[in-house]
């Protein structure tokens, strides 16, 4: 009979385990090191195809949809003027091979004058050998398209893309302003206004309705400078809508002036004088024009001869009125038609001498004495007619 030993620690059964333990440890680490190896060599496959693909796909993007002015998935080019489309920053969303089946998804922007499109594309192939692919699709299966720009042309309302207004880019709508039923010439159009509504839907601008407006005028190009006989008009700061603008004359005369409480004196040389508040206007016999005081302030009037003036007399500014018509026939061509400012028209005058008033403040009374000699201007039928140079 043989004798059992007795194990006093009681740890036989133990190293037996462990023995287990370091089998079944590396059984683990052999299993862990095994998927690392397969999802490193997936995630190096991936990369591979990711970096070899993406110039393929990108080119195959580009031969399908690159120049093209049309794109069935893409915006319509319902009022918009045609334009070549253009592919840019592709990317491979995902990317999967099955034998030689190549499949992916991929993003790019496909863009023209009018539109840019955020589009995700499928693309599948298959490989031929070396880099060679045959079958080669390409269908669009996502579409964000933003508008570039308003619309070109509406030729149903007599819109061109000038009239386009109230519009950036990015914006889903857009107005367009026409004067309609315009009348009239080079000096005054009226007509109405209408603004016209087009909204973009996601596919194209679409006619959303019209305002009608009110009647309106223009003026037409009346600003530059007209000179005759000594004489330059200068119109500038035109408002085409109000007829606001700002007149200024030069003149080359000479002013005989006396009166209350003075000798007479002359105040002479070149005057420049300005209606600052001139407005054009329908005026009498179908012109339009302008009438008013042109002004003279006090530094520019020099007093060539003030004689026996006393020292309490001051010259404070001159002023004389003046018509200004412009021919209705004519954009080159301005009326002067000057009047003594005591209200008699120089009319059948031969030579028109500057009429006009010189202000004077004596003592703080403030009064004013009139001449209408001076210089000399040739006349037809009391009016001076002056050419535009510029």
């Amino acid at each position: 009979m043989l004798n059992q030993q007795h194990d006093p620690s009681g740890l036989g059964g133990t190293k037996r385990s462990r023995k287990g333990l370091f089998v079944a440890g590396g059984c683990a680490v052999a299993a862990v090191l095994a998927a690392t190896a397969f999802f490193g060599y997936q995630g190096y496959r991936h990369n591979q195809l990711v970096n070899t693909y993406t110039p393929v796909i990108t080119d195959a993007l580009v031969a399908q949809f690159d120049g093209k002015d049309a794109i069935d998935g893409l915006a319509a080019n319902d009022y918009v003027n045609p334009s070549p489309y253009h592919v840019s920053d592709v990317s491979l969303a995902s990317i999967s091979e099955d034998g030689e089946k190549i499949n992916a998804n991929v993003n790019a922007t496909i863009a023209n004058d009018s539109f840019s499109s955020e589009v995700t594309a499928r693309f599948s192939a298959t490989r031929t050998g070396g880099e060679g692919h045959e079958g080669v699709e390409i269908s669009l299966v996502d579409v964000a398209t933003t508008p570039l720009s308003g619309i070109s042309g509406d030729p149903e309302h007599g819109v061109s893309a000038e009239d386009v207004t109230d519009y950036e880019a990015g914006d889903t709508y857009c107005r367009a302003t026409v004067v309609e039923n315009t009348s009239g010439s080079w000096l005054l159009s009226s007509g109405t206004t209408t603004s016209y509504r087009y909204e973009f839907d996601g596919n194209a601008w679409r006619f959303d309705g019209a305002d009608r407006g009110e009647e309106t005028t223009e003026y037409g190009d009346l600003e530059g400078t007209y000179v005759a006989d000594g004489i330059s008009l200068t119109i500038s700061d035109l408002d085409k809508k109000t007829g606001d603008c700002v007149a200024s004359l030069t003149t080359q005369t000479s002013f005989e002036a006396g009166g209350r409480g003075c000798e007479s004196f002359t105040a002479g040389d070149t005057w420049s004088m300005t209606m600052e508040d001139a407005t054009i206007e329908q005026l009498d016999h179908g012109y339009y024009g302008f009438d008013g005081n042109f002004y003279c302030p006090s530094e520019q009037i020099e007093l060539a001869d003030p004689g026996d003036v006393p020292d309490n007399v001051v010259v404070t500014s001159a002023s004389f009125y003046s018509q200004i018509l412009f021919h209705p026939d004519d954009p080159d061509k301005i009326t002067l038609t000057l009047q003594p400012s005591i209200g008699e028209p120089a009319v059948g005058f031969t030579q028109w001498s500057y009429p006009g008033y010189l202000y004077f403040d004596v003592d703080g009374t403030g009064y004013y004495s009139y001449s209408s000699s001076g210089g000399v201007a040739e006349l037809e039928d009391g009016n001076i007619t002056l050419t535009r140079t510029s």
